[in-house]
């Protein structure tokens, strides 16, 4: 299956906002329904400490950014409300603008 391709607005964030190598995708979802996303370095330990998110496998590369984690599905409303809120931090990060 093939899936659209969106147009960000202007990518201007920093490299670690990207899911390397790419300069355009901040993030994606699973079947599963988790998230594999680039976060701003602010929210990886609370994320971590919270049990929301853990470190993707290849963050421990040094290569690559220790910002990207795999954000656990949402199971209700109230937790799809952070899921949106993280996704949101990661988008801004990514395009330096405002939603």
């Amino acid at each position: 299956m093939r899936y659209p391709v969106i147009d960000l607005p202007t990518r201007t964030g920093p490299r670690e906002a990207f899911l390397h190598p790419s300069t355009d995708e901040f993030g994606h979802v699973h079947r599963a329904g988790s998230l594999h996303l680039t976060v701003p370095k602010s929210l990886v330990e609370p994320l971590h400490n919270t049990d929301w998110a853990e470190p993707h496998p290849i963050s421990r590369r040094p290569e690559w950014p220790q910002t990207i984690v795999m954000l656990h599905s949402p199971r209700d409303e109230a937790e799809l409300a952070v899921a949106t809120d993280v996704l949101r931090a990661s988008w801004q990060q990514a395009t330096s603008e405002e939603v």
